[in-house]
């Protein structure tokens, strides 16, 4: 089962549907997967940087941001949001007391209006 496990881990890493980012506790960029880059373009200048800042140029969390309200409960959150004129699910895991992983997928228009 073990095996089975890292193979999981590893194909939901490597997923070019999934975007995956992982936070610290301060909201700043630990880690991102390769689909990142694939979808944002070069992205290690973001390492550090607050997610909020470096994707959206703001200077605090968007009202209703599941990262900023799972960081907050320890809970998973979910939110559907806009992003790049498109609606997207955003998941924010948890994953220890100091990181979450925020994965965010395209919700395609004709599945997003049933």
């Amino acid at each position: 089962m073990t095996d089975l496990r890292s193979k999981l881990s590893n194909a939901l890493i490597d997923c070019e549907a999934c975007l995956i980012t992982v936070l610290n506790r301060k909201q700043e960029i630990v880690w991102f997967n390769e689909s990142m880059e694939k979808e944002f373009g070069e992205l290690s200048g973001f390492q550090g940087r607050k997610c909020y800042e470096a994707f959206a140029g703001d200077t605090q969390p968007h009202s209703g941001c599941a990262v900023h309200t799972a960081l907050r409960t320890g809970h998973l959150e979910r939110a559907v949001e806009r992003l790049g004129g498109k609606p997207h699910l955003v998941l924010a895991i948890p994953i220890d007391e100091d990181h979450i992983a925020e994965v965010i997928i395209e919700i395609p228009e004709k599945e997003h209006s049933l």
